[in-house]
């Protein structure tokens, strides 16, 4: 029998209650957490948590806080240089090949915008 996050992470109905998951989305909170609260003089340190939370974040890889996300694991930031607005959500899975505006869900391979926001 698969496991809960096994079910997650294949598209599945899964319970998100399960132990283990809570645990990944607290230490996936905060990471974030952390992340969000360094300032312009501390060096690496922001890179540090950004690859220690998320599965992959390239190099010249960069996120300006705030940060949200549920687990960080299978989230991939690697091609420089696509500029994302302010207050966009990228589903999972999603890959972004190019600019995207300001208050928009993203999603899909290439991702395009699901839903504008107000």
């Amino acid at each position: 029998m698969r496991t809960e996050k096994e079910k997650m992470l294949n598209g599945q109905l899964y319970d998100a209650s399960d132990p283990v998951l809570v645990a990944e989305r607290q230490r996936a909170r905060r990471l974030a957490r952390l992340f969000n609260q360094t300032l312009e003089t501390d060096g690496d340190r922001p890179s540090q948590l950004l690859s220690e939370l998320l599965g992959i974040a390239g190099p010249g890889c960069y996120i300006e806080p705030t940060l949200r996300c549920d687990y960080g694991y299978n989230t991939e930031v690697s091609k420089p240089g696509v500029p994302m607005g302010n207050n966009v959500t990228v589903a999972a899975g999603a890959v972004v090949p190019k600019d995207l505006a300001d208050n928009v869900v993203v999603g899909g391979n290439p991702a395009r915008v699901i839903r504008k926001l107000a």
